[in-house]
């Protein structure tokens, strides 16, 4: 299974986000609840948020951003971003580490 905030589902992983849209700086600010709080630069208007926070996640996390995904929440601060990749191993030792 995984932590709370983040899940295995067949060959992805699932991670459980609280986006904060509009902020000084876009940054982790770490584990709320069963989320992963970050905060995005980017307003929420015509999708600009949750492009930065594909963005920002794929940088973050070393991936590309075509294999990421938001699988529910675009029009809410909770989202459900998926991320496809064939180093399941590799992405998931980073979210243990890290958080």
């Amino acid at each position: 299974m995984g932590e709370a905030w983040w899940l295995e589902k067949a060959s992805d992983v699932l991670l459980k986000v609280w986006m904060q849209p509009g902020a000084k700086k876009s940054m982790i600010v770490g584990v709320y609840g069963n989320m992963l709080k970050i905060k995005i630069m980017a307003p929420p208007v015509d999708g600009k948020a949750n492009a930065a926070l594909l963005q920002f996640l794929a940088e973050h996390f070393g991936v590309k951003v075509s294999s990421l995904s938001i699988e529910s929440g675009t029009l809410s601060r909770k989202k459900v971003v998926r991320f496809h990749t064939p180093d399941l191993a590799s992405l998931k030792k980073k979210f243990l580490t890290q958080y």
